[in-house]
């Protein structure tokens, strides 16, 4: 997305975030429309099925969502070295005098027009990078509200099944759980 000779976001780049994110909310849409329909047989693998996809679903928002995150943080430490030369070159233009302030003027003003467009990029990745993380809670809440169900509407297989996905969470965390007999 950031190209050091190229400092804006290209419409390539924006339309991939966007698509991406169209993408995911066509298969969440999928998934609640799949879930609410009569005409499947909603056995307990049917909905086991629904929340492993929801769950994928917010893994892949997640995975593009760092990545998004990453190039935030890369345009952020571009802005950052953008601005400090501008301040080194203000600092070498109250010493210099004649042609030399000058054109370290010429180049302040270069400068600033470069570190405002990487402001203006960073901004734009900034918000996709909001819209994407608020857009994995939203996944989690509803991969969570489907694993509830699927506990609380299949009896002990269900209940049975919620522990199993707990365990693996807390295992995945590095918490362990000592049962008591």
């Amino acid at each position: 997305m950031i190209n050091r000779n190229n400092l804006e976001l290209s419409q390539e780049s924006y339309n991939a975030m966007t698509d991406v994110y169209n993408k995911a909310d066509e298969v969440e849409r999928l998934i609640t429309l799949y879930w609410k329909s009569s005409q499947f047989n909603k056995d307990f693998s049917f909905y086991i099925g629904l929340h492993y996809s929801s769950h994928m679903l917010g893994n892949a928002i997640k995975q593009e969502q760092q990545a998004i995150k990453n190039n935030f943080v890369e345009c952020k430490t571009i802005q950052k070295q953008w601005g400090d030369k501008i301040d080194n070159l203000k600092v070498q233009k109250q010493k210099a005098s004649g042609k030399k302030k000058l054109d370290i003027s010429k180049e302040i003003g270069v400068s600033c027009v470069t570190h405002k467009r990487i402001s203006n990029l960073a901004s734009s990745i900034g918000r996709a990078n909001t819209l994407y993380n608020n857009r994995v809670s939203q996944q989690c809440i509803k991969t969570a509200k489907r694993r509830d169900f699927i506990a609380e509407n299949f009896g002990t297989k269900g209940r049975n099944w919620k522990m199993r996905m707990d365990e693996r969470t807390l295992k995945k965390r590095g918490v362990v759980r000592v049962h008591k007999p």
